[in-house]
Order: C-alpha cells, then structure tokens, then sequence
C-alpha cells in the first residue's frame, strides 16, 4: 500500500510524509474526520459513513488504480468460510480463475 501511494503521489507539489498506524479503521476514519490527514483503504472497508470523510479513487493515466491480488488456500481447509469467499471473489471478478498458475 505504501509503494502504490508513493508512485501515485510522486508528481505532487512538496514532500509527501507516510505514516503507518496499527489501529483500527473505525479510530483511523475518526482522525480523518477530524481532518487530522488522509487514509488509504481497499474499495470493500468504505461502507461507513463519518461526517467530513469523503472517499475518492486513485487514479492513474489508465484509469481507477487496481490492486492485483492472489487467493491461496489448502486443499485440507475444512473452513465453511473458504466457499463464500470463493464465491464472492467470482461474482466480483468474474475472470478469477481457480486453476493454480502454471510453474
């Protein structure tokens, strides 16, 4: 997430200052509401609404920016969890593929 905010500011005006907080997204949101700074958050975590928190996309010359990501599991998984997930993942992206990749 760092990278992907650094490469998406490099072309602003002054220096950018990151700053990592292990705290939750409910007290992180509460510091951007009391516009104490920004956040950068997946797409899925903006269903809550706080007063003064507008959320914006990351945009690149190609568009909304994209995070690629990988699911990885065990065949022994007996988590009823893992098929909702799956399944969720396929209505989203509806290129996901389960086949392994190719070594």
């Amino acid at each position: 997430m760092e990278g992907l905010l650094t490469a998406k500011l490099r072309h602003a005006v002054g220096s950018q200052h990151i700053v990592h907080q292990d705290a939750s997204l409910d007290r992180l949101l509460s510091l951007v509401s009391a516009n104490y700074g920004t956040l950068l958050m997946f797409e899925g975590a903006t269903g809550g609404r706080y007063e003064g928190v507008v959320y914006r996309e990351v945009w690149d010359d190609d568009g909304p920016t994209q995070v690629k990501f990988m699911a990885c599991w065990r065949d022994a998984n007996s988590n009823p969890a893992l098929g909702s997930f799956l399944a969720m993942l396929r209505e989203h992206y509806p290129d996901f593929s389960v086949e392994p990749p190719v070594a």
